[in-house]
């Protein structure tokens, strides 16, 4: 497990899951795809993130890519999505991170909302404001919508 710094990620601390042994692919057919695919120590980078307990088993937190870097900052989309999906009046939501020529990436909300839902205000501006923990970072634009594209049922 490496944490998103690169070191080595402790019992309980997020990372992605890095593979290697016998079961696990040695390498490409094209190996200017294996710098990319492997680490310095020959681990191949799965993609995933996880957290190992400290009984050793580990747990799948998300994608790596699921990760907006903004201002060299990670944020994790899946997070803002947990924090904006607990409003009522949100169906689904999917956070993406959108390139910016200032920031890096910029993280956009894109948001159904239930119908005949009235609410006047972006769904998570309530959400946000109740919230007590200010390291979650608000999403810097957003487009509304009956439904999301995406695999996970929406809500009802």
């Amino acid at each position: 497990m490496v944490a998103l710094d690169g070191s080595r990620a402790g019992p309980g601390q997020e990372g992605e899951i890095r593979l290697k042994g016998p079961q696990v692919i040695r390498g490409y057919l094209d190996p200017s795809l294996d710098a990319d695919a492997f680490d310095a120590e020959g681990y191949f980078r799965s993609g995933d993130l996880g957290v190992v307990d400290d009984d050793g088993f580990v747990t799948i937190t998300g994608r790596l890519k699921d990760v907006i870097i903004r201002h060299g900052e990670n944020i994790s989309a899946k997070e803002v999505e947990d924090l904006l999906y607990e409003h009522p009046a949100v169906t689904d939501v999917a956070v993406i991170g959108l390139p910016d020529p200032k920031t890096g990436e910029r993280a956009c909300a894109v948001v159904a909302v239930a119908e005949g839902s009235r609410s006047t205000s972006p769904p998570w501006a309530r959400t946000y404001a109740t919230r007590d923990s200010g390291s979650t970072p608000f999403p810097s634009s957003s487009n509304w919508s009956m439904s999301c594209p995406g695999t996970r049922p929406a809500r009802s």
